[in-house]
């Protein structure tokens, strides 16, 4: 198979065509590859999301330690 696309590319001079089969297997390689993506995008949010939740509650901790207690 090697062989048949790489005369394909010396004798056309231009990228051959793809079949149908590898346009699908290229399309399904890139969703996941954005998926992942996606996903560790949502993943580093969330730690955001989370810290920042973290933080507000330390300062309302902080406020009962005020001088009146």
């Amino acid at each position: 198979m090697a062989d048949n696309l790489t005369n394909r590319i010396i004798c056309e001079g231009k990228k051959p065509e793809l079949k149908p089969i590898e346009r699908i297997e290229n399309d399904v390689s890139a969703i996941k590859n954005e998926l992942t993506h996606i996903k560790n995008y949502l993943r580093k949010l969330e730690i955001r999301l989370q810290l920042d939740d973290q933080k507000k509650d330390e300062e309302y901790q902080k406020v009962e330690n005020g001088w009146w207690w």
